[in-house]
């Protein structure tokens, strides 16, 4: 099962569901720790990038007698395959991260509501509502059963008539 699939807290199952949040925090913890590390080498690599474009940029427009301005190398720059490559790159690690770390945040949010399940759970506060659930239930099964019959009925009632 993954990760994610996890933040569902099964309400019938809570002492199982408290005794594993610690290791299913720590997990996401680390996948955050982990993504965050990636893009920190993402942006290394774009920054590095960046500064061999430039290099580039500067020795060919001087192998060419071009006059080189600091708004000409940055625009060549910014076209640079290379560098847009490794920006793309640095982009999608930093998406990659953020959603890890609102990941480790939901488990985070989980620990505090299996809290507040435990204390209504404590309080019989599902007991009534489980209880008018199943009767509202019954009730309405009930209810389809009787409309079915009454369908019945009038169908057998048309057949008949012709």
């Amino acid at each position: 099962m993954k990760l994610k699939e996890r933040l569902i807290i099964d309400k019938n199952n809570l002492d199982n569901e408290v005794v594993q949040q610690p290791e299913l925090y720590r997990k996401a913890g680390r996948a955050a720790a982990m993504a965050a590390s990636v893009r920190d080498l993402a942006k290394y690599e774009m920054e590095a990038a960046c500064a061999e474009a430039d290099a580039r940029i500067r020795a060919a427009m001087g192998r060419e007698g071009e006059k080189v301005t600091e708004a000409l190398v940055k625009a060549r720059v910014l076209l640079d395959k290379t560098y847009r490559a490794a920006q793309r790159r640095y982009l999608d690690a930093r998406l990659a991260a953020d959603n890890a770390e609102v990941d480790k945040e939901s488990f985070a949010q989980r620990a505090w509501m299996m809290k507040e399940i435990v204390s209504l759970h404590n309080a019989n506060y599902y007991a009534d509502a489980t209880i008018t659930a199943t009767a509202r239930d019954h009730h309405t099964d009930e209810r389809v059963d009787e409309r079915r019959r009454e369908i019945k009925r009038k169908r057998q009632s048309l057949r008949e008539a012709r």
